[in-house]
């Protein structure tokens, strides 16, 4: 809820600041198209992100299942399916884990077990996909 009201506030004063901005000077056309591919290329990845956790955190864990609620990792101890469609294009021979971590309130430390050498990643990723 409060995620929503900042992002309304913040919807409002943009809207404002451009209607501002509009009255001061009339924005061409190429003006325009350029703000909307800003605007597409900076919001585009919060949206899918947003929806994607949405869609993984709103169930409970299941064995086998990529999803499970806020700040607990899922690990899949079975290769995916072809039609696994959690991620896109999965590698087919990796068991993964996933996690989403809540960091609003208060970081979050993250440990790993010894792998005894093993390789493995542990990629975590921003809402904009930056690793």
């Amino acid at each position: 809820m409060k995620r929503h009201a900042i992002a309304l506030t913040l919807g409002i004063v943009l809207a404002q600041a451009l209607g501002a901005a509009a009255q001061a000077a009339a924005v061409s056309a190429e003006e325009a198209h350029a703000i909307g591919i800003d605007a597409y290329l900076y919001f585009y990845s919060l949206v899918t992100m947003d929806l994607t956790r949405k869609q993984l955190t709103n169930q409970e864990a299941r064995p086998g299942s990529i999803g499970g609620p806020m700040n607990r990792f899922a690990n899949v101890p079975q290769f995916p399916s072809a039609d696994m469609r959690a991620v896109v294009r999965p590698n087919f021979d990796t068991p993964y884990s996933s996690g989403w971590l809540d960091l609003t309130k208060e970081p979050m430390v993250v440990s790993v077990p010894d792998t005894n050498g093993r390789y493995y990643l542990l990629p975590m990723l921003n809402m904009w996909t930056d690793v």
